[in-house]
Order: C-alpha cells, then structure tokens, then sequence
C-alpha cells in the first residue's frame, strides 16, 4: 500500500516537472523569437534606411556648394564656370532622387514617414524652382534677383537637412523603444523560468526530496 503511494507521488512530481520543463521551453523558444524578430526587424526598418538618407544628406550638401559657385562665377563674369556648375548641379538632382526613392521604400515607422515627406516637399516644390532662378539670374549676373533667391534657396535646403537630421533621430529613438521592449520582455522570461525552477526544485517537487522520500518509505517498508 505505501509502495502505492509512493509510486503515485513519484508520478505525480514527475509530471509536475515535465510539465514545467515544456513550459519554460516553450516561454524560452517564444521569448528567443520575439528577440529575433525585434532585432530582425530593427536591422530592417532602421539600419538599412539609414545609409540612403545619409547619401541623400551629403548629395544636397553637394548640390548647395555648387550653386554658391555658380554665384559666385556669376559676380565675377565667368559665364562658363556658371554652365560648368550648373551642370554639376543638373547631374546630381537624379542621383539624389534616386536616394530619396530608395530611402522612401525603407521607411517603417509614421513619424519617420510624415517628416521625410515634408522634407521632399519642400525640395520638389521650393527648392527646385529655386535653384533654377539662381541659374537663370547668374546667367545675366542679376544683382536685383540673385541676392533674394539665395536667401530661399538657404532657407528651404536648411528646412530639408532640418528635417533629415529629424528623420535619424527618430529613427534612433525606435531603435532604442525596440531595445528597451526587448530587454524588458527578457527580463520577464527571466523571471518566469526562475519562478517555475523555484516550483520545481521546491518540495515535493524537488528530485533530491523525493530520492529522500523513497528511501524512507522502503526503509520502513
């Protein structure tokens, strides 16, 4: 009759356990994927965007050197320096569009979204006019327009690197919402697994107190 009982107890802590076990397992396979997948997706939506607005940024900064020397050729009477330059300038709006495409096709997240839209805004609506007044003014070196025209043309290129300096910060900012959600959801798993080998180990769940049990009972069987 104790043999019974024992042996039911034994049962008993031995499914308990194994229950536990499969439990941890699977809240440690579930909290691994999740981490996975927040660093998968971190990679994906922030990482990987950042080097196209990053070569869009330089190009822009590019494009506004070139057209203070094509002023500047204009003050001085160089009429070809000013085509040479403008030149320059109409070979590099594709290649920023082209990065402004490519970035544009990465972003994942609506705050990052509304201000790089704003941002191309202005570069397609006001800059770019913009630009092209300067051109058509150093070409007869218009003293009355040219001086006006730079002042918006600093104006709305300031507003644009404003607001892609604004798009890296919020990208860093969900980087680290990310990283955050990910070391909290791990210090949750561990301290479910802690909590469930505390079950485990407590008696009479614990093996060495059930080795301890058997014995006894055989003892005094």
């Amino acid at each position: 009759m104790k043999n019974l009982k024992v042996r039911a107890k034994l049962i008993v802590s031995f499914m308990v356990v194994a229950m536990l076990a499969v439990a941890v397992g699977a809240i440690g396979i579930y909290g691994m994927r999740r981490i996975e997948n927040s660093s998968s997706y971190m990679y994906q939506a922030i990482i990987v965007p950042m080097p196209e607005l990053s070569k869009a940024e330089q190009t822009l900064l590019t494009v506004r050197i070139h057209v203070r020397e094509m002023i500047i050729a204009s003050l001085l009477g160089d009429n070809s320096r000013v085509e040479s330059e403008f030149q320059l300038i109409g070979n590099m709006l594709p290649i920023l569009d082209e990065y402004l495409d490519a970035y544009n096709a990465l972003i994942n997240e609506d705050e990052t979204r509304s201000l790089f839209e704003e941002a191309r805004r202005v570069y397609v609506n006001d800059l770019t006019p913009v630009v092209l007044s300067l051109y058509t003014a150093s070409q007869t070196a218009d003293i009355a327009v040219i001086p006006a025209a730079l002042e918006r043309c600093i104006y709305y290129s300031g507003i644009i690197l404003e607001n892609f300096d604004k798009c890296f910060s919020s990208m860093v900012n969900y980087a680290q919402s990310l990283s955050l959600g990910a070391e909290e959801l791990w210090g949750t798993l561990l301290n479910v697994i802690i909590a469930a080998l505390a079950v485990a180990l407590s008696p009479p769940y614990c093996w060495h107190f059930i080795y301890l049990r058997v014995l006894q009972n055989l003892l005094m069987f």
